[in-house]
C-alpha cells in the first residue's frame, strides 16, 4: 500500500470515528441570540424645531418634548441654522426646564448670504441627557445682530430604557 493510499485510509477512519463519536443533533446546544436594549439605533430619537417667534429678537429659546416615562435621553448631534442681520457666529445652549446647563455649541459653518440677511449653520456632535419628565431647551443668542427671517434647531440622538 503506498504512503498516499494509507493516509487516505486512515483520514476516512478519523472522520467515521468522528462522526459515530458525536451526539445526537438535537442534544447539542445553540448560542442564545442578544440584544442590547439601550443600543442606540433601537430607540433613535430626532425632534425639529422651528421658529418664527423669534423675529426681531437677539435671543430665542426653543423648547422640545418632554423625555417619556421610564427613558432617558441621549443627545449626540445639534443642527439647523439661524438668519441674521450679520454674519457674526451665534452661541448656545442646551438646558433642562430646570435651567440646568449641558453643552455649549456655535455655529460652525456659513456665513450663506440669503435674501434678508446672513443664515448660519449649526452641526456640531455633543453629549447632553435628560431623565424621564425632563424638557431639553434650547438657547441660541446673537449678540446683538437680530434673527432676520427663520430659526431652525434640531436635536438627534437616541433614548434609554430605565430599569
Amino acid at each position: 500500500m503506498s504512503k498516499k493510499s494509507t493516509q487516505a485510509l486512515l483520514c476516512a477512519l478519523s472522520l467515521a470515528l468522528c462522526t459515530l463519536a458525536a451526539p445526537p443533533a438535537h442534544a447539542q446546544t445553540r448560542a442564545a441570540l442578544v440584544q442590547n436594549m439601550d443600543e442606540p439605533g433601537r430607540n433613535p430619537y430626532q425632534e425639529m424645531k422651528p421658529s418664527t417667534n423669534c423675529l426681531g429678537q437677539t435671543y430665542c429659546r426653543l423648547s422640545y418634548a418632554a423625555v417619556p416615562a421610564g427613558k432617558r435621553l441621549v443627545v449626540t448631534n445639534i443642527s439647523g441654522s439661524v438668519d441674521l442681520e450679520s454674519g457674526v457666529h451665534p452661541f448656545g445652549l442646551i438646558t433642562t426646564d430646570a435651567g440646568i446647563p449641558y453643552v455649549t455649541f456655535t455655529a460652525v459653518t456659513g456665513p450663506v448670504v440669503v435674501g434678508v440677511g446672513t443664515r448660519m449653520l449649526i452641526n456640531q456632535s455633543l453629549l447632553a441627557y435628560f431623565g424621564p419628565g425632563e424638557i431639553p431647551r434650547v438657547s441660541i443668542n446673537t449678540e446683538s445682530y437680530r434673527i432676520t427671517s427663520g430659526l431652525q434647531v434640531q436635536l438627534s440622538g437616541y433614548y434609554i430604557t430605565l430599569p
